[in-house]
């Protein structure tokens, strides 16, 4: 029973006299009132007993999640809402027909919206399955509707999956293993650091990696041998020891690792997980792990002048966790480092004197890492390309040609082998050959008219990346003509 069904009768009587026992007389006036019961058993639920929990198979974001739900007391009149969405409420749950995928968005094909329905087993347990549509990564927010009680259940703490963890919930829980996660790929294997012995072995590497779509019972494998799910000892730098876990699972992006040093320059990084639809895998190569990778940024360049030598200023930055100890020069090119200056981590100052033929050969450094090993930075001055003039031979050899591109034209001008991207307009056009005096690309498809070619390189000097903007300020010096054919 849900409710009570009470009838009332009103009737008069002289107040002056006694009130009398019984009702007398016809009644004036009648009513029916009906009255919920309540009582949790029929109109509510209860979430906190030891037999509470939920239970899914987490999913890719284009797909179909299945969700139960136990507890006590499920009201017979109980609704689910995802994320405030209200789900269709089914006497017996099914794969749904090509005709309700559709009306719901596209079902479990790619939905663009929530969509799902919900099964009342009985009194202790509730199914539902539904999608979020493509794109969706997470756990959505779970509320249960009854007549007596309304609730959100992501944050009530209750067994997820049979983990068995002291502390769970499903918010908790959609940190390692939301119901909708992203396409398994791996992204970067970031080296914290070495970890020694007594003896001053390299014994083990402490990483970070990244990625999407981790999972807790993922396998991690380097260079084909996986990394034990045990401990290992750490140093803690004041002569003690600390116990870490070779995997720790952070998120849905991100494991921290140990695992032994591989002694070797080229390393495999290898995830391999079960999933709905069998075991995937994704692979990160890398080559030379513990080399920083650097970027340099010229902030100030003083020709050379008479006696007095070329100076370059520029800040060399390491990525990640790397720092720069040492920067020598390379070879003989009577260049000198004058000083190294460590202004943040990972970047450092250098100011170099070079000679008067800098602008001819590169300068080489070498630039060593706090891991030990280090990269080569090659260093041009900060002159820009310039253009002299655009050559279709195609089209007796003026800078024009037709609406749809595909086809060859030349650059001409110099130190253009420095170049990295060209644009006619903002189209990229593809670079075929390229020489410090001419470089042949393909033109891309464009509209009628005169458009700025553009030549972009990666040497960034003062916050920008040199380019023939310079070029620009004469009218008719790096440009190209779109013309229609003759009809």
């Amino acid at each position: 029973a849900s409710k009570l069904r009470l009838a009332a009768a009103g009737y008069a009587f002289d107040m002056r006299s006694a009130q009398p026992g019984d009702s007398a007389g016809e009644a004036l006036d009648s009513e029916t009132f009906e009255i919920e019961i309540p009582d949790d058993e029929a109109n509510g639920f209860d979430m906190s007993g030891a037999q509470s929990g939920a239970q899914y198979t987490s999913v890719r974001s284009d797909e179909r999640v299945t969700l139960t739900i136990s507890g006590q007391y499920f009201s017979p009149q109980v609704n689910i809402l995802v994320n405030g969405v209200p789900l269709a409420r089914k006497v017996s749950l099914q794969p749904p027909t090509a005709a309700e995928a559709a009306a719901n968005g596209g079902g479990a094909q790619g939905a663009t919206g929530i969509n799902g329905a919900f099964e009342y087993v009985n009194s202790k347990k509730l199914i539902a399955t539904f999608s979020m549509g493509a794109g969706y990564e997470g756990t959505p927010t779970i509320t249960l509707v009854t007549p007596q009680r309304t609730q959100d259940i992501n944050r009530i703490n209750m067994d997820i999956n049979n983990s068995g963890w002291k502390c769970d919930s499903l918010q908790v829980h959609s940190l390692l293993e939301p119901m909708f996660r992203s396409t398994l790929a791996v992204s970067k294997l970031e080296v914290v650091r070495r970890i020694y012995d007594a003896q001053g072995r390299s014994t083990h590497v402490k990483a970070i990696l990244s990625g999407t779509g981790f999972r807790p019972d993922a396998t991690i494998s380097i260079n084909g041998v996986p990394v034990g799910y045990g401990v290992v000892g750490v140093p803690d730098g004041g002569g003690g020891t600390i116990r870490e876990l070779m995997v720790m699972q952070r998120s849905t992006h991100q494991f921290d690792l140990i695992f032994p040093d591989p002694k070797v320059p080229s390393w495999t990084v290898t995830v391999r997980q079960n999933t709905t639809r069998g075991l995937e895998e994704a692979s990160l190569p890398l080559t030379r792990p513990f080399a920083p990778n650097i970027t340099s940024e010229i902030l100030r360049y003083t020709p050379a002048a008479g006696r007095r030598p070329a100076q370059l200023t520029l800040r060399l930055t390491a990525s990640g966790a790397h720092e720069i100890k040492r920067v020598d020069v390379v070879g003989d090119n009577s260049a000198s480092v004058v000083e190294t200056d460590h202004f943040a981590t990972g970047d450092v100052l250098v100011t170099l004197h070079l000679n008067t033929n800098f602008e001819g050969e590169p300068v080489l450094l070498r630039v060593i890492g706090d891991k030990g090993d280090a990269s080569i930075v090659s260093l041009l001055p900060p002159l820009p390309p310039t253009v002299r003039g655009v050559v279709n031979e195609a089209a007796q050899g003026k800078s024009e040609g037709p609406l749809d591109g595909g086809y060859a034209v030349l650059i001409r001008g110099d130190r253009l082998d420095r170049v990295e991207r060209v644009y006619f307009g903002t189209k990229p056009a593809q670079i075929q050959q390229s020489s410090p005096g001419v470089l042949t690309v393909i033109v891309p498809r464009g509209e009628e008219g005169t458009v700025r070619v553009l030549l972009e390189t990666n040497i960034l000097y003062q916050g920008r990346l040199l380019s023939n903007s310079a070029d620009f300020s004469e009218p008719n010096k790096s440009v190209f003509t779109y013309v229609k054919k003759n009809q």
